[in-house]
């Protein structure tokens, strides 16, 4: 199944969230099993976010990346970083998904109609 970084990207904090609940251990095993193809996939997009880092980040004297009172880095061409990451959140890798069938799915998971939207693609 194709999928783009951006959908990719987003659905760590769902996955995350999924991870830390009890489920039967058929479900388990199936998020478990997409949870570590889409781990593999965003190591790709991250080596590339870091050189994005790296290019557009004000640097100190030592070449040290600096950053913000709030922890983020401090970038020096906004529009051009933001467009380097559009262009790489948009690229489409081809993920084998494990499909859940939610109709056998017998039990209650609490995610938001949002949550579920963004994982809709693991669903059948």
């Amino acid at each position: 199944m194709k999928i783009s970084n951006e959908k990719l990207v987003n659905s760590i904090g769902v996955l995350s969230k999924l991870t830390n609940m009890e489920l039967p251990i058929k479900l388990s095993y199936a998020f478990s099993k997409n949870i570590t193809k889409i781990d593999r996939e965003l190591t790709a997009y991250n080596k590339e976010r870091q050189k994005l880092i790296e290019k557009y980040g004000a640097k100190d004297k030592e070449g040290n990346l600096k950053t913000k009172e709030d922890g983020t880095i401090n970038i020096t061409d906004v529009d051009s970083f933001n467009n380097e990451i559009k262009e790489i959140l948009e690229i489409e890798t081809e993920v084998d998904i494990h499909l859940i069938d939610l109709e056998k799915v017998e039990v209650d998971i609490n995610i938001t109609p949002g949550e579920l939207m963004v994982i809709d693609y693991m669903f059948k």
